[in-house]
């Protein structure tokens, strides 16, 4: 009996302190990610490898010019951009009376690791031809 009570306390604390997933929700507020950044537009988005989730990309003006001006190198019209950034979920846009508010929330790039045009091959990459 006190065997079974060790190993449910060693479960339990292994699903409170080391589980990768609980890990990921205390980190999730600001995170090294790599994902897609779309551009076209009125239409500013970032959507992580690994997540069903597209975000509304925001950031500071320069770092959001830079991602605009490299999305654009291709056709002037659009782009996507594979990303490896620091960043973090600010909040909901559901509220928001633009097109942010169709989308899963605001992202805040803050920090751009590594920028290149996406590939097919790319996580959850969107076909732009």
């Amino acid at each position: 009996m006190e065997e079974k009570i060790k190993s449910t306390l060693i479960l339990i604390l292994f699903f409170l302190c080391g589980s990768p997933l609980l890990a990921s929700a205390r980190d999730s507020n600001k995170n090294t990610l790599s994902g897609i950044y779309y551009f076209e537009n009125e239409v500013e988005t970032f959507s992580p490898c690994k997540s069903n989730k597209t975000y509304w990309a925001v950031g500071n003006s320069e770092l959001i010019d830079q991602l605009r001006s490299k999305a654009l190198e291709k056709n002037g019209i659009s782009g996507v951009l594979y990303l490896q950034i620091q960043g973090r979920y600010i909040g909901s846009s559901k509220d928001d009376e633009s097109y942010a508010r169709d989308f899963d929330g605001y992202f805040k790039i803050e920090k751009i690791n590594r920028i290149r045009v996406a590939d097919r091959k790319d996580c959850r990459i969107i076909a732009t031809d």
